[in-house]
């Protein structure tokens, strides 16, 4: 059975930042290599139900199986910069498993870094769901 990291670890060569296309987004400092580990999501294991209740910040519930999320709770004041990753068509960056997130192009330096999207059970929750590429009535949210 896998340990889950209580909380995302985040490459030090990644920042926060006002994204030109929707809020905030995710930059590289440096360059990073093709494959280089990005993030690996982290937070507590729930259920559907438990993220159904409430009590979890929004952008950090993260589907790793069926029925079962990691979430950080609302409780929780600490930031995540997995919560401003922005989603892309023609991503930069991808999941290689259910929780580690890795380069799939090279980044240059201060290049933003998107990923790939699924639709899920929280798609109607998400803030971004208005620019999502999966939902008809948005455009792209991208790098």
């Amino acid at each position: 059975m896998r340990i889950y990291l209580a909380r995302s670890w985040v490459n030090p060569k990644l920042i926060g930042g006002e994204s030109r296309i929707h809020g905030e987004g995710v930059f590289a400092t440096a360059p990073i290599a093709r494959g280089e580990k990005l993030m690996e999501f982290g937070g507590e294991k729930i259920s559907g139900e438990q993220a159904a209740q409430g009590g979890y910040r929004e952008c950090s519930v993260w589907t790793i199986a069926d029925n079962t999320y990691l979430a950080l709770p609302e409780s929780d004041p600490e930031p995540s910069l997995d919560e401003n990753l922005n989603h892309s068509c023609d991503a930069n960056a991808w999941l290689t498993d259910e929780v580690t997130l890795t380069a799939r192009l090279f980044l240059d330096g201060m290049g933003a870094a998107s990923f790939e999207v699924r639709t899920g059970p929280y798609c109607e929750r998400c803030p971004s769901r208005r620019s999502c590429p999966l939902h008809e009535r948005g455009g792209q949210v991208t790098r």
